[in-house]
């Protein structure tokens, strides 16, 4: 049991953020093995939705004037 508290222990030392530095990384991401974001379920419907900037036209500088964008329903 001793040494599988030595190993914890030890990689809990290497991998943990310091004041001075960051933790080491792996050396890189592992593109091949990520999740898809955009989930599919096979039988099951797509549902396409809206893109919020399909609604509206506003800047950036309108979103700190009240009254430059309407208020949107919430259905």
């Amino acid at each position: 049991m001793k040494p599988a508290k030595i190993s914890v222990t030890d990689y809990h030392q290497r991998s943990k953020h310091r004041l001075q530095k960051y933790a080491n990384g792996p050396g890189g991401l592992d593109w091949a093995s990520q999740a898809n974001p955009f989930r599919e379920f096979a039988g099951c419907p797509k549902i396409v939705l809206p893109l919020s900037t399909q609604q509206f036209n506003a800047n950036f500088a309108d979103l700190y004037q009240r009254d430059k964008i309407p208020g949107a329903s919430v259905v």
